[in-house]
């Protein structure tokens, strides 16, 4: 079951990054509720997705780190700053995080590695 569910999980996210879109599931409602989940998964050699195209909002950010390295400095850049950013420590296989993302360009990436990186588009 476990198997199937993985499965499935990866051709979604498969689909998703050949749309160019990231997995976007509606959290719930209530003012303190992130409006979407951003989901990013840490490779040996890239991050997936690599692009995305996203609405302004509350966003709920997950990293996975699945590359198999320890203490990933992961940031999430607009510009020349960062807007957020997590050392991944020995124990900590995921980020989760929410923040408000306005229209705009932004960068999700790994400072370890220039190929661990995802180019985020936020639309109004």
């Amino acid at each position: 079951m476990r198997i199937r569910r993985l499965l499935i999980a990866g051709v979604m996210v498969g689909v998703w990054c050949l749309q160019g879109q990231a997995p976007q599931a509606p959290i719930g409602l209530g003012p303190d509720r992130p409006d979407y989940l951003l989901s990013f998964v840490v490779r040996e050699d890239h991050v997936e997705p690599r692009v995305v195209t996203v609405r302004a909002g509350k966003a709920r950010i997950i990293v996975s780190n699945r590359s198999g390295r320890q203490g990933l400095n992961m940031r999430l850049v607009r510009g020349p700053a960062a807007v957020t950013s997590r050392v991944l420590v020995r124990t900590e296989r995921r980020w989760r995080e929410t923040v408000q993302l306005a229209p705009g360009a932004y960068v999700m990436e790994a400072a370890e590695n220039p190929k661990w990186r995802c180019q985020i588009t936020v639309t109004p």
